[in-house]
């Protein structure tokens, strides 16, 4: 689903910085899943 979001250009450079993946959607997309799966104590959504 494409999707258009203002997302802090600061925060989303450093999220690729320290994270694991190689592309903006695959960062928000971690993210995403890390705040509604973690809460729930689930640790590996994909």
């Amino acid at each position: 689903m494409a999707t258009t979001l203002a997302i802090d250009a600061q925060l989303l450079e450093e999220a690729l910085r320290v994270g694991a993946h190689r592309t903006k959607k695959a960062t928000v997309n971690e993210a995403l899943a890390r705040h509604v799966w973690t809460p729930l104590g689930i640790t590996n959504a994909g």
